[in-house]
């Protein structure tokens, strides 16, 4: 991308809500909420060139990355505030671009890659569950299914992989 835009190249990881445990405790934080207004607060040009947003489970998520245009005093300030509140990768300017597995290090949000998951005392698939495919019907066009009752079942992998539903 560097070939094509001389700015700063960053990446912004956009997490419209907090993820909160099963005890209220955030174990995520939100993530760029606020970009809009301080590329409006900073003056700073900026060029949305690449990333998308999806919904999951009713929450957006998603990465966009940018350039940002400007004398360096302007940029710098700029992304240091916006680094408070969201997880951002800063792969530097086409003139001093940083190199990729040294820009996701550097951001803090993913293992490097030479550290082992045994390593990640908060990286343990047991401590989340998966459940997906979870359906309920109960009426369909404003009418009741038959039986009247809900009917729900939940595909999910247990601890060893395996498949299963439930009802």
């Amino acid at each position: 991308m560097h070939r094509d835009w001389s700015g700063r190249l960053v990446t912004v990881i956009v997490r419209q809500h907090d993820i909160d445990d099963e005890n209220a405790n955030t174990r995520i934080p939100s993530s760029g909420q606020n970009i809009s207004e301080l590329i409006s607060k900073h003056g700073v040009a900026s060029n949305l060139i690449y990333g998308g947003i999806d919904t999951v489970q009713g929450v957006a998520i998603g990465a966009i990355t940018y350039t940002f245009d400007g004398p360096e005093a302007e940029v710098e300030p700029f992304l240091a505030e916006l680094a408070e509140n969201s997880d951002i990768v800063d792969f530097g300017t086409a003139a001093e671009p940083v190199d990729y597995a040294q820009a996701v290090e550097r951001a803090g949000i993913a293992a490097p890659e030479n550290r082992a998951a045994d390593d990640h005392a908060n990286t343990n698939a047991l401590d989340f569950e998966q459940v997906d495919d979870v359906v309920t019907v109960s009426r369909i066009n404003g009418q009741d299914t038959p039986g009247a009752q809900a009917d729900t079942r939940v595909a999910s992998d247990d601890a060893n992989g395996a498949r299963k539903e439930t009802k």
